[in-house]
């Protein structure tokens, strides 16, 4: 398909691009007992893989990808499979922040959906995506203002004076969600990559409300850390944790009776991989934290044998 690249902006050959790197979608597959996932706006709809656009030239798609393999090799893998992580970084973590801020700025952009925001917010937004196109081909030192945070979400034990909901640990381990959250003091890209959150800030009114996850330009450490967040943050993760479970509330009879024979199945002809997988890690803190009621979300009818 030829058009205009949207980062260099020549004319070019485009290559159809993720909006979430692939390698997401291929390990939350290769982690749980069916490939299978569903989409909050079609539940009844069972993909397999994530949103693409014919957006890049080859060169571009190559530039991104180069950084995805950074991030997936260091911090992704270690995090996924250890449970933690500590990578020394350099410029190429920034790189992969922006990219994937850049790309949900820019489909929000396509699709019209900046025109929810407020006025203020629209002119910031169409600003950022402006500095981060910049910074990713190299025509700019650093994004500015508009900052990149990444947070380690692998599992949530409790939050003082706040119910969770309980598939929590499951949203916050497994998840993989894209989104642009907006209030009066702050507006965000938002990229749930499992255990991993990618926050790309196009309006912030109060900085020192957020500490612990702000990604670097030249290099810096991702480590174990504690995360202090605004109240507001940690109600717009609960609300996105609800929508994620209610996925599986919204399914037709149909597709109920589909989705809990492909699960059993899975659980039953991958016994052996599913007993040491990711899945199962956030299937059991949920349990462990809320008993039966963990499996009325996302989990085989409890009478199915």
């Amino acid at each position: 398909m030829e058009g205009i690249c949207r980062l260099c902006r020549r004319h070019a050959d485009l290559q159809e691009s993720h909006i979430i790197p692939a390698f997401v979608f291929r390990w939350r597959k290769d982690t749980a007992p069916t490939p299978f996932m569903r989409a909050s706006d079609e539940p009844n709809r069972r993909v397999q893989d994530g949103l693409t656009q014919y957006w890049l030239c080859r060169d571009c798609e190559q530039k991104l990808g180069f950084w995805e393999r950074k991030f997936s090799n260091t911090i992704f893998r270690s995090v996924t499979e250890n449970g933690t992580c500590r990578v020394q970084y350099g410029e190429w973590l920034l790189k992969f922040c922006v990219s994937i801020s850049w790309r949900i700025l820019l489909l929000a952009q396509e699709k019209d959906s900046l025109l929810n925001l407020s006025a203020e917010h629209q002119a910031a937004a169409l600003n950022a995506l402006y500095v981060w196109e910049i910074f990713l081909r190299g025509q700019a030192p650093h994004p500015g203002k508009f900052e990149q945070h990444l947070l380690v979400l692998d599992g949530v034990d409790s939050i003082r004076g706040v119910a969770l909901p309980p598939n929590i640990n499951r949203y916050s381990m497994r998840s993989i969600d894209i989104d642009i959250g907006s209030t009066d003091e702050v507006g965000f890209t938002f990229a749930k990559m499992g255990p991993v959150a990618v926050l790309g800030f196009y309006f912030l009114d109060r900085p020192r409300a957020w500490s612990g996850g702000k990604v670097h330009v030249k290099h810096g450490i991702i480590g174990p850390t504690t995360y202090i967040l605004p109240p507001v943050f940690v109600d717009y993760l609960l609300g996105r944790a609800r929508k994620y479970g209610e996925i599986h509330d919204a399914l037709s009879d149909r597709q109920r009776q589909v989705a809990n024979m492909a699960t059993t199945e899975g659980l039953m002809n991958k016994k052996d991989k599913v007993l040491a997988s990711h899945w199962l890690k956030a299937m059991r803190r949920d349990i462990d934290m809320f008993g039966d009621r963990a499996l009325d979300i996302g989990f085989p009818d409890k009478g199915v044998e």
